[in-house]
């Protein structure tokens, strides 16, 4: 009966944890999609004059957001960005670029981790397609963000010792993964990349799942 007890509280804890970092994470990539969208508008209307270092000097991107946003036009070439760059880096054969530049779909990207020339850091780069007045191709908008920025929640404290967080692009990419005090979007706790039934439950998984064989309820 106690180990019963024991596993109900953990079921209502791991799946109150699950929806209040789903909440707020939701919240956060309506944030940066609506980012994306607002430059895109203010980008084509301009007729690409629009400069983002105005608007960081009035305090628009504060430099602890851990997120960086960048314009790129259809040659490649970095017009205005929120992050100082000491050389210029020319994106145009970037696979993000690339298959923005081939496809006509404005629908936002989310790119695998990985090292930023620029910053020196690793970033998930959210990125979505610039169109000029015929419909043509002419460059993206890129919000870089640091995992942290998705692994910062307010609730983490009822993780415990060997709980964590996880976000996965759906195709399984590791995008940001807390556990204690670390957050990377490269390591994992899990052996391989998790599959569930459903959208949404709770499950218990053997210790053959995670790199510290040790088995976990997941939400």
């Amino acid at each position: 009966e106690a180990q019963q007890a024991l596993r109900k509280t953990a079921v209502t804890d791991g799946t109150s944890l699950s929806r209040a970092y789903a909440v707020q994470l939701s919240s956060s990539l309506e944030q940066i999609d609506q980012i994306t969208l607002t430059l895109k508008y203010y980008w084509q209307n301009s007729g690409g004059t629009l400069r983002l270092e105005e608007q960081l000097r009035e305090g628009l991107y504060p430099a602890s957001s851990l997120l960086y946003v960048t314009m790129i036009n259809r040659h490649g070439e970095i017009i205005t960005s929120t992050l100082f760059r000491k050389t210029k880096i020319n994106l145009a054969a970037r696979d993000y670029f690339l298959r923005h530049q081939h496809s006509s779909s404005i629908a936002l990207q989310i790119t695998k981790p990985s090292i930023s020339r620029g910053s020196g850091k690793q970033i998930i780069r959210f990125t979505r397609r610039l169109n000029a007045k015929d419909g043509s191709f002419d460059g993206i908008v890129m919000v870089s963000v640091e995992p942290a920025y998705f692994a910062t929640f307010n609730g983490d404290e009822g993780l415990g010792k060997r709980g964590f967080l996880s976000v996965r692009r759906t195709d399984g990419v590791v995008l940001a993964t807390k556990a204690g005090e670390s957050v990377d979007s490269l390591s994992t706790v899990f052996s391989l990349p998790p599959a569930f039934e459903s959208a949404a439950g709770v499950v218990t998984m053997g210790k053959e799942k995670f790199t510290d064989l040790q088995s976990r309820l997941v939400a």
